[in-house]
């Protein structure tokens, strides 16, 4: 496969994707309700964990309560 070729499959699927996202989008209860479920789901932010860590193993610092 050349660069191209791979150039080509991204754009495909992006476009497959986002064909999905107009057609789910049609219905807002639904897709809204997508959203919901998505954001629920979601697990600690990366980052604040890899801060947490710093700060613990790293920098061997307390946190703060404001």
């Amino acid at each position: 496969c050349d660069r191209r070729q791979r150039q080509m499959c991204i754009e495909t699927g992006y476009v497959q994707a986002k064909l999905k996202v107009n057609a789910d989008y049609k219905d807002k209860l639904a897709f809204a309700k997508k959203c919901w479920l998505n954001i629920a789901n979601a697990g600690k932010f990366s980052s604040d964990r890899t801060i947490k860590d710093y700060a613990e193993n790293i920098w061997k610092i307390e946190p703060v309560k404001l």
